[in-house]
């Protein structure tokens, strides 16, 4: 896990958030933009830093990746946006084995405290 003030704006990084897998990180917002599907619709969406809010903090950073093509600010310019999306998607197919070593990982961790529980 990456702590907030090593968190570097403008970059991507893998993430373990509710909705998304990568996501680039905003220092205005202490959030990462990521590309969320929802009922259909793909569109960006800021998860927030662990560490920046106790009650919304749902994103927790796991490796840096690269500098984003971007220049991220809070309200990106609407025609922009479909470019950010299609970057955000694109590197997902892109990193999709290094991701998935993230996610087994997480899902492995999810089974022990399940049989801990269960005792």
């Amino acid at each position: 896990m990456i702590p907030l003030n090593e968190c570097k704006d403008g970059y991507l990084y893998i993430v373990n958030a509710r909705n998304a897998y990568l996501g680039i990180f905003n220092k205005e917002t202490n959030g990462f933009i990521i590309s969320r599907y929802k009922f259909g619709d793909n569109y960006l969406f800021t998860e927030y830093h662990y560490e920046a809010s106790k009650d919304f903090g749902t994103c927790t950073p796991l490796e840096e990746v690269e500098k984003c093509p971007f220049v991220i600010q809070k309200g990106l310019e609407y025609k922009k946006q479909s470019e950010v999306l299609d970057y955000l998607n694109s590197k997902l197919t892109e990193l999709e084995e290094r991701v998935g070593k993230y996610k087994q990982a997480w899902y492995e961790e999810v089974r022990r405290r399940r049989n801990e529980i269960k005792g």
